[in-house]
């Protein structure tokens, strides 16, 4: 009798076991911590076979889930099919809070409520146990104090203006000895006067006389500036030009002056007939010099440029 007992309980005892055993699954990722957010797909076994079966899977409703939630949160939970029958996937997206072996909370596989999910255990890493750190760090100052981000950024602003600043004015100040010195970008100004006289020349066909000797007397002033370094010509009259010119048209022994003082003498005498047809009322009714004028402030370029550097004159550089 006493071996029939023995021989009996161990075979009430099996289906507990077996029942009550850890389902296995796989973990995604393999090792998870506390905060991280993991997957646990294991199988859910005995379910009738009419419990649904989505190809791509049903999606249990969170509110289905029961018990506390202190350890783990859960996040999401699909059913997938599985190729065994009466067998579904379960699929749990969780966050776990404690470490060690966390149960994850049981939920309801029917919106009846009749079928309950396994018991499903997960480890949970601990990073204190890894790295060996049992106290926790002493309280580090900030990398920035407090408010100062917007200050370190209207640093950061001020400074590159200030640069491009000081890059200005140290531009400003290296050109100015050339000046000094008397020394004329001759090449760069015959290329500029170059191209005003074409331009010039292409406006006789298409402006009125009025407006393009107007044109031509700007330009000969911007010519005068550019090459004395002086403001005062930019709106200088043609007898106030004449102080200048006629000062060109004292020729020494070189050749190159007597060419420069014949360019200024005729320019001379041709700025007074530009003024008279300018402001005589009738600027059609005079002779048409528009020609004749651009010759003589191409002959004028030429010759200056040729003789630089100039007889100082009131205001040019020294």
């Amino acid at each position: 009798m006493r071996l029939r007992v023995c021989a009996l309980f161990p075979a009430l005892w099996f289906p507990f076991f077996c029942f009550g055993q850890q389902p296995e699954g796989s973990l995604v990722p393999r090792e998870i911590f506390v905060g991280d957010t993991g997957i646990f797909t294991y199988a859910e076994k005995n379910l009738p076979a009419s419990f649904p079966a989505e190809p791509g899977g049903t999606e249990i409703p969170v509110e289905q889930v029961y018990g506390s939630q202190d350890a783990v949160t859960v996040r999401k939970i699909r059913i997938l099919p599985a190729e065994e029958e009466n067998v579904r996937l379960c699929e749990v997206t969780f966050v776990p809070w404690e470490t060690g072996e966390v149960r994850l909370p049981g939920f309801f596989l029917d919106p009846e409520g009749r079928i309950r999910s396994s018991e499903v255990r997960i480890p949970v890493a601990s990073l204190s146990e890894r790295l060996g750190i049992q106290t926790l760090s002493a309280d580090r100052p900030p990398m920035l104090a407090p408010g100062t981000l917007y200050l370190l950024y209207a640093f950061l602003f001020g400074f590159a203006g200030i640069s491009v600043a000081a890059f200005r004015i140290a531009r400003r100040l290296l050109r100015k000895p050339q000046r000094r010195d008397g020394r004329l970008p001759v090449g760069k100004l015959r290329r500029e006067f170059a191209g005003r006289r074409k331009k010039l020349e292409r406006d006789i066909r298409r402006l009125e006389p009025s407006v393009w000797y107007g044109n031509y007397s700007a330009a000969v002033r911007l010519f005068f500036c550019r090459v004395t370094g002086c403001g005062k010509w930019a709106a200088a009259s043609a007898r106030e030009l004449e102080t200048l010119l006629v000062r060109w048209q004292d020729p020494d022994a070189d050749s190159r002056d007597a060419s420069l003082a014949q360019a200024a003498g005729a320019m001379q005498k041709l700025l007074f007939k530009v003024e008279e047809i300018r402001f005589s009322g009738r600027p059609s009714a005079g002779p048409d010099l528009r020609k004749e004028s651009l010759d003589a402030f191409a002959r004028l370029i030429a010759a200056v440029l040729a003789a630089c550097p100039l007889p100082a004159d009131e205001g040019a550089p020294q």
